[in-house]
């Protein structure tokens, strides 16, 4: 069973998105020129805002691995120290067998 749509109620969420002023609709324009809307910035797997600067962490093996560091850090340092983490991991697990 569908229940009908208050018909007030769409007329008034179409408008949402509309630009109401010159202003606004030259403006819209001109993002569209330049490409539109921005991308999201790229997602980091396992770094994250952590409390006075960044967690980045490495599940491996059953380990899990974290580390803290400092917001002026980049992201690749970051990125590098997880993959050499998870290397490390592996290497000793190998060794164990």
């Amino acid at each position: 069973m569908t229940t009908k749509k208050n018909p007030h109620a769409v007329a008034l969420g179409r408008l949402g998105g509309a630009a109401k002023t010159p202003a606004q609709q030259a403006a819209a324009r001109r993002n569209g020129a330049k490409g539109g809307r921005p991308i999201s910035r790229e997602k980091s797997v396992g770094i994250k805002r952590r409390g006075a600067g960044w967690q980045a962490s490495v599940r491996v093996c059953g380990r899990f691995e974290v580390r803290q560091f400092p917001y002026t850090t980049s992201r690749a340092t970051m990125q590098m120290w997880r993959e050499l983490t998870r290397a490390a991991v592996l290497a000793a697990a190998e060794g164990d067998k």
